[in-house]
């Protein structure tokens, strides 16, 4: 499957979350807020998002998400 156009940010909280990946509103610098967890090494990895994606999520940052936390698409289907 592919990877959606949007997708919900309350969704991806919650289906990240559920992996160990968490969100942190307050550790992004100016308008964003920074997803936190561990990648496929075992290190903790950061990867913000803008505050204006908070409502739908857009391909691009989903894609670079999903990349740096080693997840696969497949995770959104959960």
């Amino acid at each position: 499957m592919s990877i959606p156009k949007q997708y919900s940010f309350r969704k991806l909280k919650k289906k990240l979350k559920a992996v160990g990946i968490v969100w942190y509103p307050s550790r992004g610098k100016g308008s964003h807020g920074t997803f936190r967890g561990k990648d496929i090494d075992g290190k903790m990895r950061c990867y913000p998002i803008p505050y204006s994606q908070h409502k739908e999520v857009a391909r691009n940052y989903l894609k670079g998400l999903l990349r740096r936390f080693g997840c696969n698409e497949k995770i959104l289907n959960k």
